[in-house]
């Protein structure tokens, strides 16, 4: 009868690195800024829609994301009724560059985007979110896959970024903590 041979267990030195890329991953996704309608007051929120309207329709370019965000900025616009309008002033990017590299070349005037992915950007100005009124965040929330080899690490990790001590550097980063 032939014997099984225990094969060595592979030894992962980076295995950090699938924690941090989780990270990264939970807060791109988790403070992923999109934009809607608030139906709280529609007067105010008529009054923000047509204003944000008005610069639209008033921009040469506007560049957006590829990602949820601009899926979500294509609805928006069908919904203001200005989808047909501004068709042939979207510059959307492709998927991993940032709409900040529109702004920054000239390429765009109005950007949107998550406000991390602008903030910081070199050579653009962040002039701020859209009003509550027409903006919608995304909460997305964080688990640990039962099969992770740093459990305990990735409890950590929840732990920090949740704790009061993280919301500095998470503010400074225009992210929010939820």
């Amino acid at each position: 009868m032939a014997r099984k041979r225990k094969h060595p267990e592979h030894i992962n030195h980076e295995r950090w690195l699938i924690s941090y890329a989780d990270f990264i991953t939970l807060l791109f996704a988790f403070f992923v800024v999109m934009f809607a309608s608030s139906q709280s007051d529609k007067g105010r929120a008529q009054q923000v829609s047509d204003a944000v309207k008005k610069a639209l329709l008033a921009a040469n370019a506007i560049g957006y994301s590829s990602g949820p965000s601009g899926v979500y900025l294509e609805g928006l616009f069908q919904r203001m009724g200005i989808a047909d309008q501004i068709k042939a002033k979207l510059k959307r990017t492709a998927p991993g560059v940032p709409v900040g590299s529109l702004l920054a070349s000239g390429e765009a005037d109005i950007g949107m985007q998550q406000v991390s992915e602008l903030l910081l950007f070199p050579g653009i100005q962040y002039v701020g979110p859209l009003p509550a009124e027409i903006q919608h965040i995304t909460v997305f929330s964080g688990g640990i896959h039962t099969g992770a080899k740093e459990p305990d690490a990735a409890k950590a990790l929840v732990k920090f970024i949740t704790s009061p001590e993280a919301l500095p550097a998470i503010k400074k980063s225009g992210l929010e903590q939820g």
